[in-house]
């Protein structure tokens, strides 16, 4: 599948939303995007709230400050996509063009990790939700790393966690404090 076919796929789960909200946001910072404006995109097929496997569809839509560029951590099992596109006003509506796929991630990639619960571990509250759906790995890891959460050291390659050298009430702090910051920027989380 070229990316101008996977860009066209995905639309079709990112564009829906922003047609009946009237806007796009960050689904990590929550910061509203408007055209012309570069955006990551990422893409799964699984659900990681109910470990439903589906058809590849768009996750997260990031803003150009929060886009990793890469899949921070592949989880095996599932196929995620990282990309670039160019959000552009098309009369009136966000549209995406010029598609670039930074990262794919295959079935076999990754390491065995469960996103949910290193989120309940790490952050000691509910995972927030997405404007457009349930939580993902990538919605999962951006938010703690956003919150300056080394997840890759505290992640190991068994899916384990080690938290060596890491107090759990001050991360739960770190990332209440993160998220708090953008609730009472933004009004949600």
């Amino acid at each position: 599948m070229t990316p101008e076919e996977l860009l066209e796929m995905l639309s079709g789960t990112i564009m829906p939303y922003a047609r009946k909200t009237g806007h796009l946001r960050c689904d990590i910072c929550f910061e509203t995007i408007t055209p012309p404006a570069e955006v990551g995109i990422y893409a799964s097929n699984v659900d990681v709230s109910s470990e439903t496997r589906r058809p590849l569809r768009a996750n997260v839509l990031f803003c150009e400050e929060c886009n990793p560029q890469q899949v921070r951590i592949p989880r095996i099992g599932v196929v995620e996509i990282q990309m670039t596109a160019d959000l552009i006003d098309e009369g009136g509506l966000p549209m995406l063009e010029n598609p670039r796929v930074n990262q794919t991630s295959k079935t076999q990639d990754g390491i065995v990790w469960e996103p949910a619960s290193v989120w309940n571990e790490i952050a000691g509250i509910p995972v927030p939700s997405m404007e457009g759906g349930a939580s993902t790995a990538a919605h999962i890891s951006e938010i703690l790393y956003q919150a300056g959460v080394d997840i890759e050291d505290i992640v190991q390659e068994d899916g384990s966690m080690d938290f060596t050298g890491y107090s759990r009430p001050d991360l739960n702090d770190q990332v209440g404090t993160y998220i708090t910051s953008k609730v009472d920027s933004h009004g949600r989380a």
